[in-house]
């Protein structure tokens, strides 16, 4: 079985984050916003497909290509700027918002992004949470509760 994934990479947020330089070549699991083709193709939901006889390679790989072509290339291609990458980023539901604050703080919204670092005091990622706060130089900034 195999499915598609398509990802939307930060070399900021990457180095900032795992505190190394970016990869050269970023894979899906590198990105900071991630779909899999099913969930851009009608009606959302996950999809595999089944290669199980000797021309399904070639069949399935065809239907992959044009799915990628046309959902997965505009999807990819709506994503084009920091303020794109935000509001996808924004709209994802994930368990912290690390890479939302990384974005937020390259955007200039320190104080948004110290907002969102903050979020994670007292929950399992507030250790990277603090670390990302510390590499921002976030530390003198103050959100107000």
């Amino acid at each position: 079985m195999c499915t598609v994934n398509v990802g939307v990479f930060s070399a900021k947020a990457y180095s900032v984050f795992w505190e190394k330089p970016a990869p050269r070549f970023a894979h899906e699991y590198d990105c900071v916003v991630r779909r899999r083709i099913g969930k851009l193709m009608e009606g959302g939901e996950d999809r595999w497909w089944t290669l199980s006889q000797p021309g399904d390679v070639k069949a399935v790989g065809e239907v992959l290509i044009r799915l990628l072509m046309s959902r997965g290339m505009p999807w990819l291609e709506s994503i084009g700027s920091l303020q794109e990458l935000h509001e996808a980023l924004a709209s994802e539901k994930v368990t912290h918002s690390i890479y939302l604050a990384i974005v937020k703080a390259e955007m200039g919204d320190r104080l948004g992004a110290a907002a969102l670092l903050d979020e994670g005091k007292g929950q399992r990622w507030e250790e990277g949470a603090q670390r990302v706060r510390e590499a921002l130089h976030l530390d003198e900034v103050a959100v107000d509760r």
